[in-house]
């Protein structure tokens, strides 16, 4: 997951308005239970971290014994590795609506995209 802080122009989490923090924090609890129960990951690891990219923007990472970086963090960590087909990252962007009650704002293809390197695609229920 990766969050773009719409709606404030604040470069870190921590200064922006109480309200939208706590939609923020609300939403990526959402999706922290969707990577947990749905795509079956035991452990999620969230942050705020924006030193490249200055805009806020909020990640939030599947974990897993035996994922490439277990149990270091994946920042600066992770190597490249095969991307999602289209049909599954379709397939789990429609999982990802429907459990958080999301809407789209564009198509499935363009609204995420993940890559999960050096491992099999995740599993839905």
């Amino acid at each position: 997951m990766v969050y773009s802080g719409a709606g404030t122009d604040e470069r870190d989490l921590l200064d922006v308005p109480v309200k939208l923090r706590t939609t923020a924090m609300n939403e990526a609890a959402a999706v922290s239970d969707f990577v947990k129960k749905i795509l079956r990951y035991p452990k999620t690891n969230f942050a705020a971290i924006g030193n490249v990219v200055p805009q806020l923007h909020l990640h939030l990472v599947g974990r897993k014994p035996g994922d490439p970086c277990w149990p270091a963090p994946v920042w600066g960590h992770l190597t490249d590795g095969p991307e999602y087909s289209a049909a599954r990252l379709k397939e789990i962007t429609l999982l990802l609506v429907q459990h958080c009650a999301l809407s789209l704002l564009n198509s499935p293809e363009q609204t995420f995209h993940h890559q999960e390197p050096g491992a099999a695609e995740p599993q839905a229920n």
